[in-house]
């Protein structure tokens, strides 16, 4: 799973990025009961990614 498509998810949803409307400063991903990372987490060849809204922190300043 690529870090960097869920950068891309994420500014996309700014419609105008000349004027935005928020800021990622960060985001982590990791499996399930392990620490999240910055990193790509590989997958195996019979492993699919799944997210779970319960697992998602938004910190707005």
């Amino acid at each position: 799973m690529s870090v960097s498509l869920l950068w891309n998810a994420a500014l996309v949803a700014n419609t105008d990025l000349t004027s935005p409307i928020f800021s990622v400063v960060s985001l982590t991903a990791g499996r399930h009961g392990q620490q999240q990372n910055t990193i790509d987490i590989e997958m195996n060849f019979n492993e699919v990614v799944q997210g779970n809204m319960d697992n998602i922190k938004i910190v707005a300043n």
